[in-house]
């Protein structure tokens, strides 16, 4: 065991071992030769300062690294395995390790984001808390067994894949190459960019919200549990989401917005797609294209914007909010119209026109309207059809009145849906 109230400087003509805790005030440098290894690995030692690895000549092979506090990485390259263990890990240098690579936080956050990092080997994470991880690769990244108690972020100049399995919070990646993860991960939160070629895949256990992926080839989404989907993009070509286990669906977590862009999407839940007409997967998929669908339950609940032919597999009935509101809007109406009470139009982003809609009041086909209903769609939980400055569009709007009457203007409620 060693203490140094200053800095603390260490050559060899061999590897570099200790054999007790050393404790440094100021900065620690030690140099090895050409492909010698660096072993610190005592639990009780305290680097203050910065600590740096360096090769007399050549480059070094191995170093294993612990520190009781916080340990700011230098600028190092190594022909073989990088093993770090601190309160926190940070570094001031890029990382070019040929071998795999190691990196324990502690209860603290790991970030390892130089844009000249290039990690060969697989990287592995561990942290626990509400702590982050990050790690950016100049080139492909594969991601080992990983343990992050908060979000992990994964960046890579190539592909991003896995030899383990990651569990953390959520998980964030940014490819040029690619995303393939197919480990079976355990994350709630699922975000992917892929700007180059290549694929978005994902395979992962519970429940799992899928904010974004945007791709240039296909998005891929295999899990045991719910998926609620965000925006999956991947304009021209497949997006599959596929929720297993007992009781999964897939669900929309994306508001009125569009859930999924593609040329072909298939979507396979053990029990619902969309929860509800007024909760339904929206689907901008190609009029060329396919939607593909197998779920569980009596009906799935979906958007079809551009009325893309759907194939359902297994049984069930799908219910299609646009269908069904288009069918509604283009029946022949009864001639006589009813007014219906008064609506204040300032509570709409544009003006409104449906069968004759005028201001201040509604005139609507009989056929078109309850007597206890302001507007009404063309079908139960089906949105009304309406045209507006924007273009078509839908609209959820509930008051209730007597015919002839005002409406009460707090009970107003207005959602629309463009497409």
């Amino acid at each position: 065991a060693s203490t140094v109230s200053g800095n603390l400087a260490v050559t060899s003509g061999g590897n570099i071992t200790d054999s007790g805790a050393l404790t440094v005030a100021g900065n620690s440098t030690f140099t090895a030769p050409n492909a010698g290894s660096i072993t610190l690995d005592d639990a009780g030692n305290a680097f203050t300062g910065s600590v740096q690895f360096l090769a007399s000549a050549g480059t070094l092979a191995n170093v294993t690294v612990t520190d009781t506090t916080a340990l700011d990485l230098q600028a190092l390259a190594l022909t073989g395995n990088l093993d770090a263990t601190a309160a926190g890990l940070t570094q001031s240098g890029a990382l070019s390790i040929g071998g795999t690579s190691s990196f324990n936080g502690g209860a603290n956050a790991i970030t390892l984001t130089n844009a000249g990092n290039d990690f060969t080997g697989a990287v592995s994470l561990s942290n626990s808390g509400a702590n982050n991880a990050a790690v950016t690769d100049s080139n492909a990244l594969d991601i080992g067994a990983s343990s992050v108690g908060g979000n992990l972020t994964l960046t890579a100049g190539g592909i991003i894949t896995d030899s383990g399995a990651v569990s953390a919070a959520s998980l964030t990646t940014t490819s040029v190459g690619g995303t393939e993860l197919d480990a079976g991960h355990s994350v709630s939160g699922f975000t992917a960019t892929n700007t180059g070629s290549g694929d978005i895949t994902f395979s992962n256990n519970g429940s799992l919200a899928v904010a974004a992926a945007n791709s240039a080839g296909d998005i891929t989404i295999n899990n045991n549990g719910n998926v609620l989907l965000g925006l999956l993009s991947a304009p021209g070509n497949t997006v599959n989401v596929t929720a297993t286990g007992n009781g999964s669906s897939i669900l929309n977590n994306n508001g009125s917005n569009t859930n999924i862009v593609s040329n072909i999407a298939n979507l396979t839940a053990n029990s619902r797609i969309g929860a509800s007409a007024n909760e339904p997967i929206t689907l901008d998929v190609l009029a060329t294209g396919e939607i593909n669908l197998v779920f569980g339950v009596a009906e799935a609940f979906i958007s079809n914007i551009n009325q893309t032919p759907v194939t359902i597999t297994g049984g069930g009935a799908v219910v299609d909010v646009v269908g069904a509101a288009i069918a509604g809007a283009g029946r022949a109406q009864d001639a006589e119209l009813a007014d219906v009470g008064f609506v204040d139009w300032s509570l709409f982003s544009e003006d409104l026109s449906l069968f004759g809609v005028v201001e201040p009041g509604i005139k609507l086909p009989k056929d078109q309207i309850e007597d206890d209903l302001v507007l009404k769609a063309p079908e139960p939980d089906v949105p009304l059809l309406l045209k507006t400055a924007r273009g078509w569009e839908f609209l959820w709007a509930f008051q209730r009145t007597a015919l002839g009457e005002p409406a009460m203007q707090p009970e107003l409620q207005e959602r629309t849906q463009s497409f």
